[in-house]
This record gives C-alpha cells, structure tokens and sequence, in this order.
C-alpha cells in the first residue's frame, strides 16, 4: 500500500511538470511535494526499511512534512515562472508560493493526524 500512496505522489509530480512544464526551483508546488516525495522514498524504500512499522512510517511523515516546509519557505527565494505570480517577474521573489504552502499544509495536517 505504500508502495500505491508512493507511486500516486509520484504521477502527480509527473504530471505537473509534463502538462504544465513546471520543474523544482519554478516557485510552484514541486518545490514542497518533490523534496516531500523524496523523503517519504528514503525513509520507506530504504533496504533496511520494514514497510509494516508504524513507527518508521510516522517517523518518514515526519520527514515529508518538514522536507514540504522547507520546500515552501524555499520559494520566497525564487521568481516565479508560472501562473499569476509571474506576470510580476522579479516582484514574485520573497512570496512564498500559494501551491506549495497548500502541499506543505496537507503533509503537516496528515503527520499531525497519524502522530496523535
């Protein structure tokens, strides 16, 4: 099953970047759910993982969801190249983006949930 919630994540990041060319350091929401992605894929598919610990998964939640924040907070450094934000070029720089605040949201409501 985590391999499912992994792979989901994963086509939706594809998809963002295939129909709307959007990639990592663009200012949109890849820059909280890739670095998100990839944390969850390290602490889950690592060799010396146990899929079925519930602990190591709160634990990789933990981790997606402070790699979604830092991801967030990242975008305040960058100029953004899609959607309204761009149309103001170099005035886009330290706004944080609106879709990776939402990413970050979804990452700290669903660690907040699974850790009480």
């Amino acid at each position: 099953k985590l391999i499912n919630l992994i792979d989901s994540l994963n086509y939706g990041n594809d998809q963002v970047s295939l129909i709307g060319g959007a990639k990592v350091g663009d200012s949109t929401l890849l820059d909280a759910s890739v670095p998100a992605l990839e944390a969850l894929k390290e602490s889950l598919l690592s060799p010396s993982s146990d899929n079925k610990d519930v602990n190591q998964f709160k634990e990789a939640l933990n981790k997606a969801s402070l790699a979604a924040s830092e991801g967030c907070e990242s975008t305040k450094n960058l100029i953004a190249k899609f959607g309204r934000a761009s149309y103001k070029e170099d005035e886009s720089k330290n706004f944080i983006d609106p879709g990776s605040k939402l990413i970050e949201h979804i990452f700290r409501l669903v660690n907040e949930f699974y850790q009480n």
